[in-house]
């Protein structure tokens, strides 16, 4: 009994002592795991308002967006006390503006540019010649219509159902004009209310053709008065600069200037071969090679995730430890994590170092020790640059010191098509390396896209493929919404009312829903075509846009627009037909309103709405900077402003023959646009720097040339029994117009200088920015080096290995 009294003690001290060993291992790896956590808490809270500082400070994201407003919060401003955004250096509008009568040009034109305010001049002057118009041609033919339907004795319309009697069935209807009935009304009368129809209608053609000179002219204007505070006219490096694709490696100046001084001396063209020896005297101001950043920004993505990721788990640990319950979570998973134990978040700790070290180590594989060429020498942090996991895409920016030499060299590397398709396929026997290289003028350095430039070519391809295949399906839906509409109305069993013209009711549901639906439609699918393009070969913001511009006017403009004229006036002869223009007038007038409905609830801004409300419920989903980025405002939508701004201009003065009370009707619709549009880019929206004014320019001139025919077959249309204005003034005015279009830059020249003795003021004082600096600070973006020091700093804090 004695041995099995001591067997039992020993049994239960040793029971204790390993509960004491395994409360004493317990306590170190709980410790071990509040130390790494800690550790990785303290790795991203560099500082207050780092990019990876967490948990974020949601005042300071709602600090940081109302910098970017032109009237921020008078709260924001009397409690922040700074002048600017801490995280971004944005300073804050802090002298008071107002947003209805005061200045843009003054508030925003050294920061923005001018084409933000130019839109609102531009409104005004659309204002301007909507009026001019209305009295033009307005006033005298509602006058008119009265006048003949009210004060008319042998219009007996009970007995007699002719067509003037139809026409002024229309009349109050926005005041709407058969102009066939009225022509031939005038025509019999043979007074001076003939003559002055037939020279207002002509005046209002004119106007509507020289639109394009009239915007050149303000345009132009505008920007000599104040040439020397817009940033773009203090853009000049693509002069002196080319951009060269299909680089083997990286070269130096000299072996640089060798290879260009090879190919010119073999250049058939002797005026150009003969100043090869230009290039000895040549000198090369920088060199920026371009790297491919697809690759490293996916990871880099990867790798950032995962940072967050072991981030909210440390925190979680932290406030499992201190508040016995987690409130660092996903609304997804708030079940999930009312369940976590110290244990289970101690290995996915361990789960998510393991993921960080093999995203990182994928990362360093691939380095190559990046450094950017020529840096000015008086900037050391730039010298000392060196990034590691990009891939050289061949291609390069190289300025030289004169602008000559750039374009000698643009002449000496131009090839025809057929040169560059026999290249492509190597049909050239032999080709050397300067045969390969393919050298065009450089890009503006505003709104570069780096990452664009170099984009492979495999990759590009697809996203053609992708674009092309997505504008087929937009164009099929768009005719065959139109052509639905056009079948129905010409069914056999509705030839009665194909006769007189009028729409059923179901028709003009159907016609509506189309009229709105299919520029929807259309918008989206350019969108997708665009973001595709984006990545296929747009290089810069004003490329981008470029092509936006031309595939959105053309097709959501002018397709979605017009279509309904010509079946109007071609398939269902609406010309002799009052209900039938009077269908398409009344289709025009839905969808102008509905488009600044759409406009006013803009997608763009309501899904930041939505966006900020998801953000303050689970902010701490991200950094600080994720969230500072997010919470940014978006940019104001001006391209598509501009463009309604011009559409509403455009129906107003094509169907002012036909309904001039839809000029009054545009115009309290631009008055609206306009107060809103004041609004909204000085309290919702910032502003984009990157649509310049000359962005602007191209935008209205795409936009009015691609009106032309629309606007002379209406015009042939509607007066072709008055036969001087079809053979001799339509021939003018579209000769006029030509020599307005082709001289544009002389005249409007001559009308600035001489006429308005406006001239351009030149600023010396100005230094321009550098490709080097530009691509610095956009290769400074993808927070290699920080992110490298904060992964550096976490796993170097694993001193153990956790279970």
């Amino acid at each position: 009994m004695h041995n099995q009294k001591i067997a039992t003690n020993n049994d239960e001290s040793n029971c204790e002592e390993r509960q004491l060993v395994d409360q004493s291992k317990n306590n170190e790896q709980q410790q071990e795991i509040q130390r790494v956590s800690d550790s990785i808490l303290n790795a991203t809270n560099l500082n207050e308002y780092d990019y990876y500082n967490y948990p974020p400070n949601l005042e300071q994201a709602e600090i940081h967006r109302q910098a970017y407003y032109l009237c921020p919060d008078q709260y924001v401003l009397d409690h922040y006390t700074k002048e600017s955004c801490e995280c971004c250096n944005k300073k804050f509008h802090r002298s008071p503006f107002n947003w209805i009568f005061g200045d843009l040009y003054e508030a925003t034109v050294d920061e923005y540019g001018l084409a933000a305010p130019l839109y609102f001049t531009i409104i005004k002057f659309q204002l301007l010649v909507f009026i001019i118009v209305f009295c033009i041609y307005g006033i005298f033919f509602i006058s008119e219509v009265h006048r003949i339907c009210n004060s008319n004795p042998q219009l007996n319309c009970d007995v007699d159902n002719n067509d003037l009697c139809r026409t002024c069935e229309f009349q109050y209807s926005y005041g709407f004009i058969d102009i066939v009935t009225i022509q031939e009304y005038l025509h019999q009368e043979k007074g001076s209310h003939y003559q002055w129809f037939q020279v207002s209608a002509f005046l209002i053609f004119l106007i509507n053709l020289h639109l394009p000179f009239f915007y050149d002219l303000l345009i132009t204007y505008i920007q000599f008065k104040y040439w020397n505070r817009d940033p773009y006219n203090k853009q000049n490096e693509t002069i002196s600069s080319i951009y060269i694709r299909g680089m083997s490696s990286k070269l130096t100046q000299q072996e640089i200037l060798n290879l260009i001084k090879e190919s010119m001396q073999r250049n058939r063209n002797q005026i150009i071969s003969s100043q090869h020896k230009l290039l000895d005297t040549a000198q090369i101001e920088e060199v920026v090679y371009i790297y491919n950043t697809h690759e490293i920004k996916e990871l880099q993505q990867k790798r950032q995730n995962c940072l967050l990721d072991l981030v909210i788990t440390a925190q979680q640990i932290k406030e499992l430890e201190l508040g016995k319950e987690i409130i660092t979570h996903k609304d997804a998973e708030v079940k999930v994590y009312k369940t976590y134990s110290k244990d289970f978040l101690s290995q996915r700790l361990s789960d998510l170092m393991k993921q960080l070290s093999e995203v990182n180590d994928n990362i360093h594989k691939q380095a190559i020790g990046l450094q950017i060429n020529n840096m000015p020498m008086n900037n050391q942090e730039i010298c000392k640059l060196k990034l590691e996991p990009l891939e050289f895409s061949h291609k390069a920016i190289i300025r030289f010191n004169d602008p000559e030499i750039s374009q000698l060299i643009l002449q000496n590397f131009q090839v025809s098509w057929f040169d560059k398709f026999r290249i492509k396929f190597n049909l050239i026997p032999n080709p050397k390396i300067v045969d390969k290289l393919a050298v065009r003028k450089s890009f503006r350095i505003n709104g570069m896209y780096w990452d664009n430039i170099g984009f492979r070519s495999s990759e590009r391809i697809a996203a053609k493929v992708k674009s092309a295949i997505t504008m087929l399906i937009a164009c099929a839906a768009l005719m065959t919404a139109y052509e639905f509409i056009y079948l129905y109305k010409n069914d056999p069993e509705y030839k009665v009312e194909k006769n007189n013209g009028r729409l059923s009711v179901a028709q003009r549901v159907l016609t509506n829903i189309f009229t709105v639906a299919v520029p929807i439609i259309t918008t989206v699918a350019i969108l997708v075509v665009i973001i595709n393009q984006k990545e296929s070969r747009k290089n810069t913001f004003a490329h981008l846009e470029r092509s936006f511009m031309h595939v959105l006017i053309v097709v959501n403009y002018f397709l979605v627009t017009f279509l309904p004229y010509i079946f109007t006036f071609e398939l269902w002869s609406g010309k002799t037909m009052s209900a039938a223009v009077y269908d398409l007038v009344t289709l025009t007038q839905n969808k102008i309103i509905t488009k600044h409905v759409f406009h006013t609830v803009h997608i763009r801004y309501m899904g930041f709405v939505f966006l900020r409300r998801r953000i303050q419920k689970n902010y701490k989903e991200y950094f600080q900077g994720q969230l500072n980025n997010l919470m940014t405002p978006p940019t104001f939508p001006q391209r598509s402003r501009v463009c309604n701004a011009m559409y509403s201009l455009t129906v107003g003065l094509c169907l002012v023959y036909v309904c001039p009370v839809i000029t009054i009707i545009s115009f309290i619709f631009n008055c609206y646009i306009y107060l809103f549009d004041r609004y909204s880019i000085t309290h919702l929206y910032s502003i984009d720097k990157k649509f310049t004014i000359s962005l602007m320019r191209h935008q209205l001139k795409i936009y009015s040339l691609s009106f032309f025919p629309i606007k002379i077959y209406l015009f042939i249309k509607l007066f072709w029994s008055y036969g001087w204005l079809i053979y001799a003034g339509v021939p003018t005015c579209c000769v006029f117009t030509l020599i307005s279009i082709l001289f544009r830059e002389k005249i409007v020249f001559f009308l600035i200088s001489k006429v308005f003795r406006v001239s351009r003021q030149e600023d010396s004082k100005h230094t321009p920015e550098t490709y080097t600096s530009n691509y610095y600070q956009y290769i400074k973006k993808l927070n290699i080096d920080e992110q490298n020091e904060i992964t550096r700093k976490i796993l170097n804090s694993q001193g153990c290995e956790i279970v």
